[in-house]
C-alpha cells in the first residue's frame, strides 16, 4: 500500500491458474467491519497462462480503512 495526498494505491499480485486467460475487469470492493460498502475500484488486466501480473488499484481512503475493513476481489 502506498499513501499519497489524494488517497492510497494497492498492488495485488494475481497468477492465472485456470482458464481465465485474456483481458478481464477485476473489481476490488472495500467494506466496513459492519458490512457497509466504503468504495469500489476496478481495473482492466490481461491474464496470461501461469504468468504473474501486478494489478494496481487506487482508492480515496487511507490504510486505516483497509485495516479495519474487508477487501473482496472479483472479476
Amino acid at each position: 500500500v502506498w499513501v499519497g495526498g489524494w488517497g492510497s494505491r494497492i498492488q495485488w499480485g494475481v497468477v492465472e491458474h485456470g482458464r481465465l486467460e485474456g483481458t478481464r475487469e477485476l473489481r476490488l470492493l472495500l467494506s466496513s467491519d459492519k458490512g457497509n460498502i466504503i468504495e469500489g475500484m476496478s481495473q482492466e488486466v490481461t491474464l496470461l497462462a501461469k504468468s504473474p501480473v501486478l494489478v494496481e488499484f487506487f482508492f480515496t481512503g487511507f490504510p486505516k480503512e483497509l485495516q479495519s475493513g474487508t477487501l473482496e476481489l472479483g472479476y
